[in-house]
Parts: C-alpha cells; sequence; structure tokens
C-alpha cells in the first residue's frame, strides 16, 4: 500500500495506466514524495538501464531485473530519456510520475 512508502525507498512496480504491452513490464523507482492522503498520491522517480550508450532505444523492460544496471532516469528539453549526469542542464528533469494507490 502506498501509505506505507517513504521517501527513499525502492519499489518494482507495474503500472496499471500504461498501455497493454507496457502492463507486462516491470519498472523500478525510488520513491520521492511522502504519499500525499489527500490527493492519493505518491511521487516515484524511474531508474532505468539505457545501456552503455545511454541511449532510449536500448530501454529492455522485460530484461531481468538481476542484470539491470540501474540509473536515475532524467529527460531533456524534448522529453528523450537519459541517465548521464553529464548532461543535465538548466532544461533537464528528472522522470517522475505521480501514482495513485490503485496504479501500483
Amino acid at each position: 500500500h502506498c501509505r506505507d512508502l517513504k521517501k527513499g525507498a525502492f519499489v518494482i512496480f507495474r503500472s496499471i495506466t500504461s498501455s497493454r504491452t507496457w502492463k507486462k513490464r516491470i519498472f523500478v523507482g525510488e520513491v520521492v514524495t511522502d504519499y500525499d492522503e489527500d490527493e492519493d498520491l505518491i511521487g516515484i522517480h524511474y531508474h532505468t538501464d539505457l545501456g552503455p550508450n545511454d541511449y532510449w532505444r536500448n530501454f529492455d523492460p522485460s530484461k531481468p531485473l538481476v542484470e539491470r544496471k540501474l540509473k536515475k532516469e532524467y529527460k531533456n528539453k524534448d522529453g528523450v530519456s537519459f541517465t548521464r549526469t553529464t548532461k543535465i542542464d538548466a532544461n533537464s528533469a528528472p522522470v517522475i510520475e505521480d501514482f495513485m494507490n490503485h496504479e501500483l
């Protein structure tokens, strides 16, 4: 249950808000906001494996968790994902999604 999750905790989840194909995929994220009882929301910062070239097309959500090299995911001003911290600039943002309790 989301209200039991605290900032800094890591979660492994499937999102029911995703398309049919993505619903089968396993995601990993870090809880970055405490559970909001009023809004029924919790914020999760995605951690992903974009491969050695840090290219979004390398993301394979079916790859076993034990084989993933997870890093915090960010997006540039065009919405393209990356994980290399050397690419972070003023136009970058962490890939954080708010989830309602029943969506995880």
